[in-house]
């Protein structure tokens, strides 16, 4: 189902209330979360631990790293190091209003 508003890109990617009521975007955002974290998982050296916050995933923040309830979208570390990565899939003009939101 769709709102009643013009139907443009920007409406739909970005702006629409039902698709926000509706959890569109999060379904949208978890799908494009999910493509980069399989390709991750299966390109990453095995020394690599990863995790997603994903549906599906059984999502911990390493307690070994931090004691936080942070929930970056994923998370890839070894004994040296940690990487966050943050998704935003925004359309290309709303770059700051889908950061704040």
């Amino acid at each position: 189902q769709l709102c009643s508003q013009d139907q443009t890109l920007q409406h739909v990617l970005n702006m629409c209330e039902y698709a926000l009521r509706m959890r569109r975007f999060n379904q949208r955002h978890d799908k494009v979360l999910d493509v980069i974290y399989s390709f991750l998982n299966s390109h990453l050296p095995r020394e690599l631990h990863i995790t997603a916050d994903l549906p599906n995933e059984s999502y911990q923040f390493p307690q070994e790293i931090a004691n936080t309830d942070s929930r970056p979208d994923i998370v890839f570390w070894n004994n040296s190091s940690i990487s966050l990565v943050e998704l935003t899939v925004a359309f290309e003009t709303n770059f700051e209003e889908a950061r704040n939101r």
